[in-house]
Parts: structure tokens; sequence; C-alpha cells
């Protein structure tokens, strides 16, 4: 009788996760353990143990519990509180696991293959985490320029980490601007599937109105308030 009722519940989110794919644009192939939250979240700490173990480490949970849940949850389209067409972007001081979180997320994808798509085309929800300051960098060299900013608005799902420090103005032969808020822009009128991570408090210290106007519809934005540093 339980197998039967288990049997019935995973078709029933079957149904559900394809219904809302059709709505909002967005596939994911869940496998049945891993749409129980609580198995979903072991997997998850134990790919982060994996990238720990060599520093000797423990994945503290704890700390970043509701980030992991809001992942999780993002991946199975389950919740009202989570628009499943944008990224997430976290919000929080140095050091508070933001971009490890993405780095384990990425591992966490490849489980069950999870996919989405894009202008009715299918893809593998594959992230790729870039920092900033390198995107300014490869913009500045010399075989740099608009081709770096047409690659990264290109990616499929790119992570923007450290959002706001890479130089304000990035200079290839006299042409000036700030990349990462044209890859924002572009990848925002395209309809490109971004994360990021960022230390700033208000994005408008940073961006123009248009920009910050774009995170927004970019990212489902999360705050990271614990106190706990991830790089000790």
């Amino acid at each position: 009788m339980d197998n039967c009722i288990n049997n019935l519940l995973v078709m029933e989110i079957a149904e559900i996760t394809k219904r809302i794919a059709n709505e909002v644009g967005v596939r994911r192939l869940p496998v049945p353990e891993l749409t129980n939250m609580p198995n979903a979240t072991n997997m998850f700490c134990a790919i982060a143990n994996e990238f720990l173990k060599k520093k000797g480490r423990q994945f503290d949970l704890k700390a970043v519990n509701d980030q992991v849940d809001y992942m999780i949850r993002w991946a199975y389209m389950i919740g009202d509180d989570i628009d499943f067409t944008k990224g997430i972007l976290f919000k929080g001081h140095t050091g508070r696991g933001k971009t490890f979180l993405f780095r384990v997320f990425d591992y966490f994808t490849k489980i069950d293959g999870l996919k989405y798509i894009e202008n009715g085309k299918e893809f593998n929800l594959s992230l790729k985490v870039v920092n900033v300051k390198k995107i300014s960098g490869e913009y500045q060299a010399k075989d740099g320029g608009y081709s770096v900013i047409q690659k990264y608005a290109g990616y499929r799902c790119l992570v923007l980490d450290d959002i706001g420090k890479e130089q304000e103005e990035s200079s290839n032969f006299g042409n000036k601007m700030n990349v990462v808020e044209e890859i924002i822009n572009i990848r925002e009128e395209m309809g490109m599937l971004t994360f990021g991570t960022t230390n700033l408090d208000k994005m408008s210290s940073m961006y123009d109105d248009r920009t910050v106007s774009r995170m927004n519809l970019l990212f489902n934005v999360r705050p990271i308030n614990h106190e706990t540093d991830f790089r000790l």
C-alpha cells in the first residue's frame, strides 16, 4: 500500500512539474528520492563535504540552511515564493559561502540531469561560475574587447561572482565601459538564465537605474546574514 501511495505521489509531482514548466517555460526532471527535501539536503551536504574534505572541514549546513533549502526548491520548482524563470542572487559579506554554494549546486544539478527550456530548446542546467574581476581583466587584454562581453553574455547558465567588485570602467583601446553592466543588460534582453553573488548592500551604489531594474528581472534576491566564515 505504501509503495502505491509513493508511486502516486511521484506521478502527481511529475504532473505538477510538467504543468508549471509549460506555464513558465522551464523544465525540471525530478528523481523521486530528491523531491523529498531531507534526501535532497543530505545529497547537497554530501557534495559540499567532498569539496571540503581536503581542508579537513565539515560543511556547516546550519549556517546556510535557508539558502540550501531555497536552491533545492528552485531546482524542483517547489513553493510559491520563488519565480522559477529567474536565477538566484546571494547578497552578503565576504566569506559567507556564497560562491561555494553555487559550486556545490552545479554538481547537485548534474545528479539527475536537471534541464531547462530557453526559447523552446532544452539545455542541461550546468552553471558557469566566473568572477567579475576576471571578466574585466579579459576585456582589457590585447585580444579582449567586446568579444569578451559577447562570450559571457552568451553562456547558457552564468554565475556572475562578486558583482560590484569589477572596475567601474574597463578600457580596451580607448573603449571604456562597465563590462558586467553590459553583460547583465544583454542577458536580460535575451532572457538568459543568470545567477550571481554580491557584497553590495545597494546595487544603485554601483549601477544605473536601468541595470538595477534588469537585475530585479534576472534574480530572486536572497540575503545571507550568518556570521560563519567559510574561508577558515
